[in-house]
């Protein structure tokens, strides 16, 4: 599985670009005025093994690192449309700015 850029129209930003004890992250930067908070959108996609053992049935495992702080609430989607669906709703907007 390997990070690929969201590109869903939202600013894109790199997170942990100079730190080298991580990959480089980029995520497109929403505002979801439910949670009244930024929403940071990563996009993943699989392997042509991974793709066939999920299909065969296999889960998807996430390990967050928390730092000893409180964990922060998540959402997993396949697609897009799910994060679309709640910008045409209004929930959630995208964040636009210099690229």
């Amino acid at each position: 599985m390997r990070m690929i850029a969201p590109r869903t129209g939202a600013h894109e930003i790199t997170l942990a670009e100079d730190q080298l004890e991580y990959s480089p992250l980029v995520v497109a930067l929403y505002y979801d005025h439910e949670q009244k908070s930024a929403l940071l959108l990563s996009r993943w996609t699989f392997t042509p093994e991974e793709r066939a053992a999920i299909a065969a049935g296999e889960d998807l495992y996430l390990g967050v690192l928390t730092h000893g702080q409180p964990f922060q609430p998540i959402s997993l989607a396949v697609g897009p449309e799910a994060f679309e669906q709640r910008v045409q709703e209004g929930a959630l907007e995208k964040v636009h700015g210099q690229s």
